[in-house]
């Protein structure tokens, strides 16, 4: 289990998580990367119940990956923080192929920083403001 400190576990971050970061799919898992607020890595784990409706299936899957996320976070270069949501394919694999999957899309060198507060992202264009008239 990871360290408190190593846990992302407030809606606020997962929220900022979700609106910043850069997002890796496979066909087991999606992982949101984006740079970390805090001076080490942090993770979260979100398994649905798209995945499995038994709980105890979805709580062995999130154990599954969270085993393998000390190593992962302390392989890390930069602070970066991740939420790795599993999709219902993983319900049906072997725990090495999930693991392998996880390896593969884990950022190592950390997430660029496109979303700096200078550089702040529009999603629409700014329409510009007309006299409203009437006939």
């Amino acid at each position: 289990m990871l360290p408190t400190s190593r846990r992302l576990h407030t809606e606020r971050d997962i929220l900022r998580l979700l609106r910043t970061g850069a997002r890796k799919r496979d066909a087991l898992l999606q992982l949101v990367a984006a740079p970390g607020q805090s001076t080490v890595s942090r993770a979260a784990v979100v398994v649905s119940k798209q995945v499995a409706k038994r709980a105890t299936v979805r709580n062995t899957l999130r154990r599954r990956v969270q085993a393998a996320l000390p190593k992962l976070l302390a392989a890390t270069l930069k602070p970066t923080d991740v939420l790795i949501r599993l999709s219902p394919a993983s319900a049906a694999v072997p725990a090495k192929a999930l693991l392998t999957s996880l390896t593969n899309l884990w950022p190592i060198h950390g997430v660029p920083n496109s979303h700096s507060p200078q550089q702040r992202h529009r999603p629409y264009p700014a329409i510009p403001a007309r006299p409203l008239t009437r006939p």
